[in-house]
């Protein structure tokens, strides 16, 4: 029987098949590279169809490059109106109109307006803005206080020095001395509404509450109702 000589590993002739095959290796990786590179959106799936491999194989080849494996999925991001913060698609708050947030969302359908009384810049949202315009309301303020200020200027009792000198006042419901008088000898407020035939104790509790305020200059010039 003839002896079987070995030949080394390296020195084993290539075929044109392999060199062929080599070839082919090298142009798909390339174009897996060139793909992933030109068109991140693309899936490992899209890639391998195209080039003719898996997509086991195509997440190799790109690992082994350094290249990202997952797909950059811009079509389903959003850039918010508000913040221009980019955010995923299952966080949009709103119809067609994209917002990161609820915050974002309010803050866009505010508008920026100017109290007619003390000047400050304050936000107001659209909606009551066209209602307000609709009703025809021409004066803007920023609260309460700053819409009973402006009022008590134009049309309070600054506006008419005969009527004050007249005595031209509300008549109290309730007369408040009695009340302080009958609290001040140690009554309590159910007692009091029972005996000044008020219905509600909490009436008097009130009336006791606004003296109280009044006297410590909350309201006025810190004189007594």
């Amino acid at each position: 029987m003839g002896t079987m000589t070995q030949v080394p590993i390296g020195d084993v002739p290539k075929t044109k098949n392999d060199s062929e095959r080599q070839a082919t290796a090298l142009d798909r990786y390339e174009q897996v590279v060139t793909l992933r590179t030109v068109y991140p959106c693309m899936l490992l799936q899209e890639i391998g169809d195209k080039v003719g491999l898996t997509r086991e194989r195509v997440r190799q080849l790109l690992k082994n490059e350094g290249l990202p494996t997952r797909h950059h999925d811009q079509r389903q991001q959003y850039e918010c109106l508000q913040c221009h913060t980019v955010y995923p698609h299952h966080r949009t708050y709103g119809d067609r109109q994209g917002f990161c947030s609820r915050a974002c969302r309010a803050a866009y359908r505010q508008i920026p307006m100017v109290c007619e009384e003390c000047g400050v810049v304050f936000l107001r949202r659209q909606s009551d803005v066209i209602n307000a315009a609709k009703h025809g309301q021409q004066h803007i303020f920023c609260g309460r206080l700053c819409h009973g200020a402006w009022f008590g200027r134009n049309f309070g009792w600054a506006t008419r020095p005969e009527d004050m000198k007249k005595g031209h006042r509300r008549k109290r419901k309730y007369n408040y001395d009695r009340i302080v008088a009958m609290r001040a000898a140690g009554k309590r407020p159910r007692e009091i509404a029972k005996e000044l035939g008020i219905t509600s104790p909490r009436a008097v509790s009130q009336v006791l509450s606004g003296v109280k305020r009044a006297q410590k200059g909350r309201y006025g010039d810190g004189q007594g109702c």
